[in-house]
């Protein structure tokens, strides 16, 4: 009995194991023919692409190319023109910016010189139109009255408001056309400047192209630029009348814009905020500041902050963002009167650039100017003035020093100096009382 449920099981063991067994046979050969068929779909896609690419003429992918090219030129003369004219395009130079709005002299300037060319160019930094708090616009308050702020319990004595950053912003998030941007700015150049470079393709004279309208998309990224361009180009060819159509077009630049554009801020914030500023020698990344372009016409006293980014170059030449920097006025070493010593008969006040104002009785220095001050000589390299565009300064005094004070000063009982420093454009100054003994 025992052998006969043993038989049984065994062979009950056996059909279990054939039954995988079709089960499997049937999933691999399942498996084979769907890997054969999705390989003989790919083949018969490629030969369809490869099919295709060969029935498109020669004349239509010169055609392609030449349009291609264009939107590569017209791209690299967005970022020149823009780089160029100080972060403005202007309406006369392609832009959308209307030149005709703007003020010569305050908002922008025509300048020779610079790249061989004569070049509109706006302001990135513009002079103070009125005061802010305890700032002051005008000399000789400017930038505040008793600058700098004398003392261990002011660590920035020399921070303020030197002028104001016209710098615009790199995008809009909420609106990526808006043309006051970079980024609408450029977007605006090329969809107007396309069809200049293209010129109906009327050197293909075998062929009939109808263009649609181009827009163009704009994408910042941390290491390129990319720039998509839709255009339609219906092409038709005479003979044949056969009908191609294309439209869209790409282009990647490696400039960094996002980095570039705060590189430029930073050394903007840093011109208004700090009146003993030097941007040379800066660098952010690939970008740095290449030269400083000073006291340039037509004013003969503005400065250029010429950047350059060598990851994207136009022509061989590194990409060049120009910060036309206008003029600020040089700020006068603030003379306490209370520090000021009592004049005697046979005492002298003398002046010279070094030290500004020394007060001598007989052939000994009762008050130096200069000795002041050596605590703040860390702040920069003026110790007497300060000058934010590091212009060469001239100093003056009324009346012309060096001054004896003789018997006939005794009956008058005060005596007024005045100060001034101008760098030619501006002038800063400070009228001191000193008291005479009688």
């Amino acid at each position: 009995m025992m052998e006969k449920i043993w038989k049984n099981y065994k062979m009950k063991q056996k059909g279990q194991i054939t039954f995988f067994i079709i089960i499997g046979l049937v999933l691999i050969a399942i498996f084979l023919t769907m890997f054969t068929m999705i390989s003989q779909t790919r083949e018969q896609e490629a030969e369809i692409e490869v099919e295709e690419s060969r029935q498109i003429p020669a004349e239509i992918m010169q055609l392609q190319n030449f349009a291609q090219s264009c939107v590569a030129l017209t791209v690299d003369q967005a970022f020149f023109k823009f780089g160029r004219s100080g972060s403005i395009l202007f309406d006369v130079d392609g832009g959308l910016i209307p030149l005709s709005l703007e003020v010569q002299g305050e908002d922008y300037q025509v300048i020779d010189g610079i790249d061989a060319e004569q070049i509109n160019i706006a302001y990135t930094i513009k002079s103070l139109k009125g005061d802010i708090g305890t700032y002051k616009k005008d000399t000789p308050e400017y930038p505040f009255n008793s600058f700098p702020i004398m003392g261990q319990t002011h660590p920035h004595i020399l921070q303020g408001f030197y002028g104001y950053v016209k710098f615009p912003s790199l995008e809009d998030p909420s609106d990526p056309a808006n043309p006051i941007t970079i980024k609408g700015q450029l977007k605006n150049y090329i969809e107007n400047n396309l069809k200049t470079c293209t010129k109906g393709f009327d050197n293909f004279p075998n062929l009939e192209v109808s263009e649609g309208d181009v827009t163009a998309n704009i994408t910042f990224y941390d290491k390129s630029t990319l720039v998509d361009i839709n255009y339609p180009l219906e092409i038709r060819k005479k003979v044949s009348n056969d009908l191609t159509r294309i439209e869209d077009f790409t282009v990647r630049i490696p400039i960094r814009m996002r980095d570039l554009h705060v590189f430029a801020r930073m050394i903007l914030d840093a011109e208004c905020l700090t009146i003993d500023n030097s941007p040379m020698g800066k660098q952010y990344g690939s970008a740095r500041v290449a030269g400083i372009m000073r006291d340039i016409e037509p004013s003969g006293f503005d400065d250029v902050i010429m950047i350059e980014d060598s990851s994207y170059l136009i022509d061989g030449s590194p990409f060049r963002l120009n910060l036309l920097i206008a003029n600020r006025p040089p700020a006068l070493h603030y003379i306490d009167p209370l520090e000021l010593p009592i004049l005697n008969v046979g005492d002298s006040i003398q002046g010279n650039d070094e030290d500004l104002l020394i007060v001598q009785s007989g052939g000994n220095v009762i008050y130096n100017f200069s000795d002041e001050i050596n605590e703040l000589e860390y702040y920069g390299k003026h110790r007497i003035y300060y000058e934010p565009d590091g212009d060469n300064v001239s100093i003056e005094y009324v009346p012309q020093l060096p001054y004896l004070i003789i018997d006939e000063d005794q009956w008058v009982g005060t005596k007024e100096i005045t100060i001034k420093i101008s760098d030619g454009e501006y002038t800063d100054w400070q009228t001191i009382t000193f008291n005479i003994a009688n």
